[in-house]
């Protein structure tokens, strides 16, 4: 099979390490870069193919996912067939949106492999031989491994036309900033806190940014110890040095010996190895108790990068509201919603602004401005996607992500032109649906489309929830610049 060019000899390809599967229907694999600008992105990634309808597509990531199944027969096929490997491009029909990942091995200048994860509904994940041959299927449906030719055709450099190479892409969502130290923090978060805010400000509007400012500060202090807290990697792997040595040269420890030096020529090292014992414990008890020590400190690795990730998201979260805050265009309700995010109360007696806007009955939802004037009113929570669904007209047009919790979406019918729910406006209101969902980190889902008269609240449904008669699905995937245009607008 001949390789489709990547336009870019220099550019940057993925090493593939070990691979796990999901709880769910996701394979993960570990990446690192090779061919990149040294430093621009982390050195280890991990490259995550989700199988799932409501949450479908290929991700890069700089932490490991939580949800991994020990052992799985998918992940034990992959590495028979695929023990190494290096994705140079990870392809998408244009069309047929059918994801195709190829695989490299021994420096051969095609594909001996292809992984291709299917637009179908559900969706499935296949490994494909460069002959053509399927060898498994999987997916929210189960595990396929009877073996038989593919339908498809597989990429090749005449049809190269026909595809966008998005590797370029994720990796430039994962890149490192290289403006924080030792690239502990991927986004970095700036802070506009203490500039003041305009002489046309509200009372409540003013009252809100002070507050939300001091705990951001807070924040802020609360990121930079967990920074110090969390070990370096070059302190585990000292340890992991030391651990593994000690149990190499256990028999050159004599009885009550405080420490074991351990020459170049026996290490490989540079210079001489110094490691401490414990007098009183035997040389076995010693190197059960580095080995202790190692798993401790891997663990908290593990544990404090994902508190730096949680807070960071955090911080980089509160900045945003606070410049919504700041905007003279933000209403009172906007602002009240921020706080209560954040379970910030305002000044006892309260101000002009909060007073007023308190007084007045909270609308159940969030509006938007969308294209050509159209409206996009978005759920607050479970009951108020209730009222907003309750209230809407039978031919208001409805969205909602499949397969997890997350606001109702209606357009108003009255809000659109003559040309009814163009695609343009139909993809904003997704993004919506996405961004106010449990899967708002991924910036993609698959979303229901229909009207308002397709829907029905059955006795004994919970708050929220609404059988779908007859809908439309599409999958959406979009960028932080595609969500801010709609947010700023």
């Amino acid at each position: 099979m001949v390789d489709i060019p990547s336009g870019n000899e220099r550019q940057a390809s993925l090493k593939l390490g070990k691979c796990w599967q999901g709880t769910k229907p996701v394979i993960i694999w570990q990446v690192s870069p090779w061919g990149a600008e040294k430093g621009k992105f982390p050195k280890k990634q991990f490259l995550i193919l989700e199988c799932q309808q409501a949450k479908r597509g290929v991700t890069l990531r700089s932490l490991k996912p939580s949800q991994i199944k020990l052992g799985g027969g998918i992940s034990a096929l992959l590495r028979k067939h695929i023990p190494a490997g290096t994705v140079r491009q990870i392809l998408r029909h244009k069309e047929d949106k059918h994801i195709w990942v190829p695989i490299y091995q021994g420096g051969v200048e095609s594909p001996l492999w292809y992984l291709m994860l299917s637009y179908g509904k559900p969706p499935e994940l296949s490994l494909i031989s460069h002959e053509g041959t399927t060898l498994f299927r999987f997916g929210q449906k189960g595990t396929f491994t009877k073996r038989k030719e593919c339908e498809l055709t597989l990429p090749h450099k005449d049809s190269a036309v026909a595809y966008e190479n998005i590797l370029t892409e994720l990796l430039e969502e994962n890149a490192l900033d290289p403006s924080l130290e030792g690239g502990e923090v991927e986004k970095k978060v700036k802070t506009e806190a203490d500039e003041p805010i305009s002489d046309n400000a509200s009372d409540l509007q003013r009252d809100a940014k002070q507050k939300l400012s001091r705990r951001i500060k807070t924040v802020k202090k609360s990121l930079e110890k967990q920074q110090k807290a969390v070990p370096s990697q070059e302190t585990l792997d000292l340890l992991s040095t030391q651990a593994n040595l000690l149990q190499s040269y256990a028999y050159l420890v004599k009885p009550e010996q405080v420490s074991l030096k351990l020459e170049p020529a026996l290490t490989g090292l540079d210079e001489v190895l110094e490691i401490e014992l414990e007098p009183e414990w035997t040389v076995g008890k010693n190197v059960e108790e580095y080995f202790v020590r190692l798993k401790k400190r891997k663990k908290s690795i593990e544990h404090g990068s994902k508190m730096l990730a949680k807070i960071s998201r955090e911080l980089t979260d509160m900045e945003k509201d606070l410049e919504r805050i700041k905007s003279l265009d933000a209403s009172d309700d906007d602002i009240l919603s921020i706080l209560k995010r954040y379970k910030i109360e305002l000044t006892a007696g309260g101000s002009k602004g909060a007073s007023s806007a308190k007084s007045q009955e909270a609308v159940p939802y969030k509006i938007f401005k969308g294209l050509d004037n159209a409206e996009y009113l978005v759920g607050k929570g479970p009951s108020e996607n209730d009222l907003l669904t309750k209230k809407a007209k039978s031919n208001d047009y409805w969205l909602h992500l499949i397969g997890g919790g997350g606001s109702h979406v209606v357009v108003p019918k009255r809000s659109l032109g003559k040309d009814g729910l163009s695609s343009e406006i139909k993809r904003e209101a997704a993004i919506l649906a996405v961004h106010f969902s449990k899967v708002r980190q991924d910036r993609s889902g698959e979303v229901y489309v229909t009207q308002r008269r397709h829907l029905r609240k059955q006795k004994g449904l919970p708050v929220g929830l609404w059988l779908v008669d007859q809908s439309e699905t599409f999958f959406i995937k979009y960028s932080e610049k595609d969500l801010r245009l709609i947010l700023d607008r």
